[in-house]
């Protein structure tokens, strides 16, 4: 940041650890200029309040920061923040441009007023320098400062001016400044002042390549990886390639000279021989699935224009005869492609056997590889190698043959060695120790070949090391269980106990080391039998002998003759009601009776408190005088409670009014009609199959906008219901894609991948029509269309109405055909079941079980009449389930059948019939489905 000079008089500022420590704190480490463009207008307008440099409260009056005003070190920091606010929207404005065009002139706008302020903050330093107020090394660092800026705005300005040589002055000055800064500052600051002289080293060298310098040009194209230019070094590098595939007629390979005419072929094989000389640049993942991309495309143009040679595909089938020179360099592509395969799997068995040896450690996300990957990488490898020898001209070469024996035996030795590591991984110690055994012998015949690589070579003593050791383990290990008589845990068994249990083992628990979840103690802790409560019972109880309180307990009142009479009436309406959801309990009975008399409750009271005061006297109880009883006045009767009595009245007539009726409703035998007008109608419904479609795609948004187009095209009126949906190739699927060389072996690989459900239509899409020689699709055998990325929609689209089970598509499906034998290649289309599975149930009624005694084999009868069609609708994947069943119908009262003399049965009468049928008869013949 800003710090003082030795003299305390003199300002400093370290101007390229400021801004660097500004950009990298507020967005451009993450490549946000707008984020760092507000930052640094927020930052001038504190520094423009700190010291009164305001412009303007309401109304904007300019104010510009004069050298006689700069007192302190901060005020230096205004005109530099003011250089990068402009510098940053520019950068926005140029990232932004690429979506609006528009946006370019006020990115040069921008630029010019960025120079503008780096010119005026090195003349305000200047002048401070001039009257000694600053030290040299800060005038020397905005000198430098304000040539990078200038030279970067007229950089990014000679696109449209196009004079390149006006940044080389600004940018050499640069240079030369930050070189000598470098040698006078601190390690950290000379790291900042590296990576930009770097930075300004490319775009010095891009302004000399346009100027004319070959060998500014040259070392532009061997920075694949540097990120400075973006995309200027990608136009830079694909022109380049353009001008030499432009002199690049002919190809040499084998000893023989081939001509090459197609230009994307001449692109591919310049990029191919780039690769193999930069091939630590980059992400080499990356670029070897782009080169095989354009391999395939390289590959369908020289068999497109091999299409028309008729010994071309003679010669592709034979293993022996002459080959033209068109075939020999699609020959030559195919090795290609093989090559660039196997050293994709080369590098993944290499990152894979790190991983797995702990040496390095998969990436965030990603799946853990095993030992089982590896293996398949060598079998695809070695599959490689052998497709080599087979290609067409190359059957007699020995030294190809040679070098691909050296290279399938190393790679025999390391399948060996994983699949002994996975079986010693399971604890299978005498497969493994066997296996490791193999291997040391394969590891042996793959030095006696003569052609193996250095590289293998040491490789494969790095792994008869490592197998020394490890045949003494597992030997040991396989010997162990018969010399000990007590089992030991596994490492990784014991350090799933805690701590507190193992306390005489030593283990290296990374728990407890890394504090993460530490397994010291079990939690939560066991439980332990502690002992419960005593219990307390009372013995004596049953021992102790009470009083009798007999004469403290008054007798029961005898009723009056009134009451007995009053009870033996019946209680009217509400006795009948009485207990059904409370209407008419006993709260409600006392609720509608009269009130008690007020004074015979005080008289009770009153005899009840005399009982009492003689029992604990122990004297005689005298009852009071009838007079003194009746001398308390009664008091009048209160009115009778009338709410009750309506509240049953309205529950009776609830009753009768809703109860009744319901009642009578849901008691009533249910008697369906014939469905006379649903039978007519089933001749005249709409028959429709509804058939799920997958499409497959090489790339998913080739494949999304293909399934759009379809579903669009089989969306026209049909009995058929069409499902379109999209996704990409999974792994399996992608590798047997890349991999396939004939159509055949690509549908075999492919179907082998994926699951075909019956009733389903799956759709590969390519990206290059060169395995289907120039066709528009392919049909297979199991339900599966292969498409080219150039064929006909409505094409596809006749195709799969005419596999689907439709009845009026008999002309399309015709069409189809005839298309089938132009167009693409392939047998005739196979139909597609619209449902995988069929029920036919077979039902007998009878009417009369007790009266008739049913004698029915349905089993024969399926067998004899059923069983050939049924093999037959096999043939088209038709999954048809027969049952039988019988239904013993008993007789329904009001019924009565008459005995026809002639027919010698027993007959209903049309108004009858409908009495006989029940609800579940009645939908026999009303669900048609397919």
């Amino acid at each position: 940041m800003v710090q003082h000079a030795a003299d305390a008089n003199l300002l400093s500022l370290r101007v390229l650890r400021v801004a660097h420590e500004a950009r990298m704190c507020h967005g451009l480490r993450h490549k946000d200029y707008q984020m760092y463009r507000q930052y640094c207008s927020r930052r001038i307008r504190r520094l423009r309040k700190r010291f009164d440099i305001r412009q303007g409260e309401k109304k904007y009056r300019k104010r510009e920061l004069q050298p006689a005003a700069i007192k302190e070190e901060k005020m230096l920091e205004l005109p530099l923040l003011m250089a990068e606010r402009y510098w940053a929207y520019a950068m926005q404005l140029k990232e932004e441009s690429m979506q609006d065009p528009r946006k370019k002139f006020a990115l040069r706008n921008k630029l010019r007023k960025a120079a503008t302020y780096s010119v005026n903050f090195e003349k305000i330093v200047e002048v401070q320098y001039v009257f000694a107020k600053c030290d040299a090394r800060t005038q020397l660092e905005v000198q430098g400062y304000s040539a990078w800026l200038q030279g970067t705005v007229l950089f990014e300005l000679a696109e449209w001016t196009q004079q390149w040589d006006a940044p080389v002055v600004f940018f050499n000055k640069a240079i030369a400044i930050y070189s000598k800064l470098s040698e006078a500052v601190t390690e950290e600051e000379a790291g900042i002042i590296k990576a930009l002289v770097s930075e300004v080293e490319v775009q010095l060298r891009y302004c000399r390549h346009h100027l004319g310098d070959k060998a500014a040009t040259s070392s532009l194209l061997a920075m694949t990886d540097d990120t400075a230019l973006g995309e200027k070094l990608d136009v830079l590098v694909s022109q380049a390639r353009e001008k030499q595939a432009a002199t690049l007629s002919e190809v040499t390979w084998r000893g023989r000279t081939l001509s090459v005419k197609q230009e994307k072929v001449r692109l591919f094989l310049l990029k191919e021989s780039e690769s193999a000389g930069r091939a630590r640049y980059g992400d080499r993942f990356n670029q070897l699935d782009k080169l095989l991309m354009e391999c395939k495309d390289a590959i369908a143009l020289v068999r497109d224009d091999l299409n028309n040679d008729p010994t071309f595909k003679t010669r592709q089938a034979a293993n022996s005869g002459p080959v033209s020179s068109g075939h020999f360099l699609y020959s030559y592509l195919c090795y290609l492609r093989l090559r660039l395969t196997l050293a994709r799997n080369v590098a993944l068995l290499t990152q894979y056997s790190a991983i797995i040896a702990g040496k390095t450690s998969a990436a965030k996300g990603s799946k853990v590889p095993r030992d089982q990957d590896v293996v398949r990488l060598c079998d695809l490898s070695m599959q490689n190698l052998n497709e080599m020898c087979q290609l067409a001209g190359l059957e007699d070469d020995l030294e190809l043959k040679q070098e691909n024996d050296s290279k399938i035996a190393y790679f025999k030795a390391l399948r060996c060695f994983h699949v002994a590591e996975s079986y010693a991984k399971q604890e299978k110690w005498v497969e493994a120790m066997t296996l490791y055994k193999r291997a040391e012998e394969r590891i042996a015949q793959a030095k006696s070949q003569p052609n193996l690589q250095s590289s293998d070579e040491a490789s494969l003593e790095a792994l008869a090391e490592q197998l020394a050791g490890l045949s003494v383990t597992v030997k040991a290990r396989a010997l162990l269980p018969s010399t000990s008589t007590t089992p030991h845990p596994s490492p990784s068994q014991a350090i799933k106990k805690p701590l507190s249990e193992r306390m005489d083992e030593y283990l290296e628990d990374q728990c407890l080391l890394n504090h993460t979840n530490p397994r010291v103690l079990p939690m939560p802790p066991s439980l332990s039998a502690v002992p419960c409560k005593p219990l307390f019972f009372d013995l004596a109880l049953s021992h102790v002998a009470f009083p009798s309180l007999e004469k403290c307990v008054p007798t029961p009142e005898q009723p009056s003759p009134a009451q007995q009479k009053a009870a033996q009436q019946p209680g009217g309406l509400s006795s009948i009601v009485k207990g059904l959801w409370g209407w008419g309990s006993k709260k409600l009975l006392k609720a509608m009776s009269p009130a008690p008399d007020l004074a015979s409750h005080i008289r009770e009271q009153r005899r009840r408190r005399q009982i009492e005061e003689a029992s604990d006297d122990e004297t005689e109880f005298v009852p009071p005088a009838a007079g003194e009883a009746d001398s308390i006045p009664p008091l009048p009767a209160p009115p009778l409670n009338i709410e009750g009595a309506w509240a049953a009245v309205g529950f009776a007539v609830v009753l009768i009014v809703v109860g009744l009726p319901v009642w009578w409703r849901t008691t009533t035998v249910y008697r369906a009609p014939l469905p006379y007008s649903a039978v007519e109608e089933l001749s005249g419904l709409r028959r429709l199959h509804f058939v799920p479609i997958t499409v497959m795609a090489e790339r998913p948004a080739d494949g999304k906008v293909f399934a759009a187009a379809l579903q669009k095209e089989l969306k026209k009126p049909s009995q058929a219901q069409y499902r379109v949906r999209s996704r990409g190739l999974q792994k399996p699927q992608g590798d047997a894609v890349r991999q396939a060389s004939t159509l055949q072996g690509l549908v075999a690989a492919v179907q082998q991948n994926t699951v075909m459900h019956s009733g389903t239509l799956t759709l590969l899409l390519l990206s290059s029509d060169a395995l289907l020689q120039h066709k528009q699709l392919h049909v297979t055998t199991k339900n599966m269309l292969v498409v080219a990325p150039n064929a006909d929609v409505s094409l596809v689209a006749s195709v799969v109405r005419a596999m689907s089970l439709e009845a009026n598509s008999e002309h399309q499906q015709s069409l189809a055909v005839e298309d089938s034998a132009q167009r693409f290649p392939g047998p005739p289309p196979h139909k597609v079941v619209s449902e995988p599975r069929y029920s036919l149930t077979l039902t007998l009624m009878l009417p009369e079980p007790h009266a008739y005694r049913a004698q029915w084999q349905p089993s024969a009868a399926i067998q004899a009449y059923l069983t050939p069609l049924l093999e037959q609708l096999k043939k088209i994947q038709l999954d048809v389930s027969v049952r039988s069943q019988q239904l013993y119908m008993t007789p329904l009262s009001g019924i009565k059948p008459q005995w026809q003399q002639q027919l010698q049965v027993h007959a209903l009468p049309h108004h009858q019939l409908p009495l006989s049928i029940n609800g579940i008869e009645a939908k026999l013949g009303q669900n048609f489905y397919t």
